[in-house]
């Protein structure tokens, strides 16, 4: 993204996509919760923050707005906080795996599944083969045969997993692909 220079460049410089971590020095504009609410000292993005810190508060956040006002830039900022305090921080991209248009909340307890998954290996943590196939049967019903087969062998070749990426992905994919463009198996997913 560039600075336009003239009126002709405006719609050039204008882009649609929320603004990344390494923009938000150049493009983010501090002062803008303060034209947003009239109130330089109140933000919601503040004390969504300060829940996402609290070891003694369980709540969940809705942040609601038209498109384009700036959620997820401002979700992509307050990451970058938790993430310089120390937090661990896992985005999850629903516009890509998700049909936007045809979403329930049981969407995205599937792509957290996912996301968690991928923190434990992350993380280093092993996985092992019964946590494995108990993921595994719990979507055998819905997902391909022939992914089902993938996992076997791959799990018999190792006592432990060798993670998300080498045992799951396939699943995963296809639970996603399934869920953006498959009415039918997005109708069993959610079922189950």
């Amino acid at each position: 993204m560039k600075y336009a220079r003239q009126v002709s460049e405006i719609f050039n410089a204008f882009s649609p996509a929320p603004l990344q971590e390494e923009q938000m020095e150049e493009f983010y504009c501090e002062d803008t919760m303060e034209y947003r609410t009239s109130d330089k000292y109140s933000s919601p993005i503040e004390d969504i923050f300060d829940i996402c810190r609290s070891q003694e508060e369980n709540r969940a956040c809705l942040l609601l707005g038209h498109k384009g006002c700036g959620k997820s830039t401002e979700l992509n900022k307050m990451s970058a906080r938790l993430s310089d305090a120390g937090y661990y921080v896992k985005t999850v991209n629903c516009s890509i795996d998700l049909d936007l248009f045809n979403i329930v909340y049981s969407d995205l307890f599937i792509l957290m599944g996912e996301a968690l998954l991928e923190i434990a290996e992350e993380a280093g943590c092993e996985i092992e083969n019964n946590v494995l196939e108990d993921i595994k049967n719990f979507w055998y019903e819905v997902t391909e045969t022939v992914v089902s087969q993938e996992l076997e062998a791959a799990s018999l070749e190792t006592g432990i997993s060798a993670g998300i990426k080498g045992i799951l992905a396939n699943v995963f994919a296809k639970i996603k692909a399934d869920l953006k463009y498959n009415e039918e198996t997005r109708k069993e997913y959610r079922k189950k």
